[in-house]
């Protein structure tokens, strides 16, 4: 620990620099981070969430939730195509409703829904 401090401490005043492999991490930014990946990760989601009709109770939690507001509840909740894979929705499901077929998603225990609900001032 206290090499890594005199090393940070270095950093920050000049006497060291950070030496990295730009091979790397730039091949893996232009694999990944390029617009048609994007788009495939940010849309894939939305597409492929499917509603247990038989448990939702159409409380509409999901709807309240959503970050971006792209979850719409008729009898059960329906997403358009600009999801950002914040998972609210599958986390926050009273009932378990809500999955994306072939994926598992954890509860979140470190906040509470009422805490990220949008304020309606």
């Amino acid at each position: 620990m206290a090499q890594a401090r005199k090393y940070a401490l270095d950093l920050i005043s000049g006497k060291s620099r950070w030496h990295r492999v730009p091979l790397l991490p730039d091949l893996f930014f232009l694999l990944c981070c390029n617009p048609f990946m994007m788009k495939k990760i940010n849309t894939a989601p939305g597409k492929n969430i499917t509603v247990n009709k038989d448990k939702c109770t159409g409380c509409g939690l999901c709807r309240q939730l959503c970050p971006v507001e792209n979850i719409t509840l008729n009898t059960f909740p329906q997403w358009s195509d600009h999801c950002e894979t914040c998972m609210r929705c599958l986390c926050f499901c009273p009932v378990d409703a809500i999955h994306i077929p072939g994926k598992t998603f954890m509860p979140y225990r470190t906040v509470k829904a009422g805490e990220l609900m949008k304020d309606p001032h």
